[in-house]
């Protein structure tokens, strides 16, 4: 089965190609994608090896297709595009962005989310 993923490091790089999959429940296919860009993984993508990227991390987005998932410590969340540009803006906007990169902005602003929860 044929998707076309993006990987998106708000604030940082997006990377969207096309995968081929034996499967087609997108759960599987966003574990064989978070397989792909992990350092140590054992399946890293060429594609992943030779652009430099951190690993895919908590918070990133994966869209597998159309639908966007939120990578979680466990798992995926599903989310829309409108949570993924509007975090995007945020991390962009944020004070230290210029100074610490979208990686160190990204853990800041869902940090101050969850305790604000």
């Amino acid at each position: 089965m044929k998707f076309i993923i993006t990987v998106n490091y708000p604030g940082c790089q997006s990377r969207t190609f096309a995968h081929t999959s034996k499967y087609e429940d997108k759960k599987v296919v966003l574990e064989e994608i978070f397989a792909m860009f992990n350092h140590g993984s054992c399946r890293e993508s060429e594609m992943f090896l030779k652009s430099g990227m951190r690993s895919l991390s908590v918070n990133d987005f994966v869209r597998v297709n159309t639908q966007w998932f939120q990578c979680c410590s466990v798992g995926w969340k599903e989310v829309t595009e409108e949570y993924v540009d509007q975090l995007e803006k945020e991390v962009v906007d944020h004070p230290a962005y210029n100074l610490h990169g979208g990686f160190y902005c990204l853990d800041q602003i869902m940090w101050e989310r969850k305790t604000r929860a």
